[in-house]
């Protein structure tokens, strides 16, 4: 017959067994949830960036829009093209600063 000491003891070590089992269990699932966590953030910084690009796509066509040449209409309702005034660099934007703000 064990002694109480040894039953206090052999408590004590299937407690800590138990513990230890538990908070295995539990970093597992704060892990698979950081996982999923991780995976929506992915997803949603690539629907970010898609409209971003889309962005940068509607600014560069409204600014090739406005560097056309403009043309007028003369007295007989024939267009004569105007010759274009340079514009300058078109300002670059990064997308990296746009996604980090």
């Amino acid at each position: 017959m064990p002694t109480v000491g040894e039953h206090i003891a052999a408590r004590e070590q299937r407690n800590a067994e138990r513990r230890v089992a538990v908070e295995q269990e539990n970093a597992q699932h704060r892990a698979l949830e950081m996982e999923d966590r991780i995976h929506a953030l992915e997803a949603q910084n690539a629907g970010l960036v898609s409209r971003v690009e889309a962005m940068g796509d509607v600014i560069a066509r409204q600014v090739m829009a406005q560097q056309v040449a403009p043309s007028v209409v003369n007295q007989v309702g024939t267009a004569i093209p105007v010759p274009s005034i340079p514009v300058g660099r078109v300002p670059t934007v990064s997308v990296r600063k746009l996604i980090n703000f």
